[in-house]
C-alpha cells in the first residue's frame, strides 16, 4: 500500500460508516494488508453495520497476515487459539503468535516466552527460548514481561537466582503500571536490608 493509500484510509472517520465500509471492502479486495486487517476488525467486534462473523475475519486477517502484517498474524493465533472464524488448532496458533513476536510485537513476545516456559501451542519447553523472548518484550517496556523476569529471577527455581536483576527489572516493572511487579518489589525490597538496595540501586545507574 502506498504512503497515499496508507492516508486516505485512516481519514475515513468524518464519511458515513457505510461509505467506510464500502471503501475498505474494496481497497481490501485489491489486497492493501492495511484494510485487509481494518475490515476483519469490523467482523470480528459487534457493531450495527456489520454483523459479527468470525468466519470472514479469519478469512480477512489471514489475508493480511500471509502479507505480514504483523497484528494480523498476531490476531491469527488468538482465532485459531480459541477456534473462532476456523478449527481450533494450537499448533496452527503458535506458528502465527511466533511470526507475530519475530516482527517485534511486544505482546507476542511475551506470550511466545510463555509458550516456551509451559510448553503451549505446539512448542517443548525451553528455558533459553523463553528467556530470549521474555527479554525482547522486556526490552520495548512491556511491563508483564518485565514482571515475569523479575519474578524468575528473584524465585531461581527456573533460572539462577539474581536478586539484583530481578529488582531492575521489577522496578521497571513497576514503573510501567504493573501491579505485580509494584508488589513483588515490596516484598523484595522488606526482605533485603538497606545497603543491600542501595547497591542495586547503584547497579541501576551504571
Amino acid at each position: 500500500m502506498t504512503s497515499e493509500d496508507k492516508i486516505s484510509l485512516d481519514n475515513l472517520g468524518g464519511k458515513k460508516y457505510q461509505a467506510v465500509i464500502a471503501t475498505l471492502k474494496q481497497a481490501a479486495q485489491q489486497g492493501h494488508p492495511e484494510a485487509q486487517y481494518r475490515l476483519a476488525l469490523l467482523y470480528s467486534r459487534k457493531n450495527e453495520q456489520l454483523p459479527l462473523d468470525y468466519a470472514q475475519a479469519a478469512k480477512w486477517f489471514q489475508k493480511a497476515a500471509k502479507q505480514q502484517h504483523a497484528e494480523a498474524q498476531s490476531r491469527m493465533g488468538w482465532l485459531c487459539a480459541n477456534g473462532l472464524g476456523l478449527k481450533q488448532n494450537d499448533e496452527q496458533a503458535g506458528k502465527w503468535y511466533l511470526k507475530a513476536a519475530k516482527q517485534g510485537l511486544a505482546k507476542d513476545q511475551y506470550l511466545a516466552g510463555s509458550m516456551y516456559q509451559r510448553g503451549l501451542y505446539g512448542v517443548s519447553k525451553n528455558l533459553e527460548k523463553m528467556l530470549y523472548w521474555y527479554q525482547l518484550s522486556a526490552n520495548q517496556h512491556f511491563a508483564p514481561a518485565q514482571f515475569i523476569l523479575g519474578k524468575l529471577l528473584a524465585e531461581g527455581t527456573e533460572i539462577p537466582q539474581d536478586q539484583a536483576l530481578a529488582f531492575q527489572w521489577l522496578s521497571l516493572a513497576a514503573a510501567h503500571g504493573s501491579e505485580n511487579g509494584e508488589a513483588l518489589l515490596a516484598q523484595l525490597m522488606q526482605q533485603a536490608g538497606a545497603e543491600q538496595i542501595s547497591r542495586w540501586k547503584q547497579a541501576m545507574m551504571r
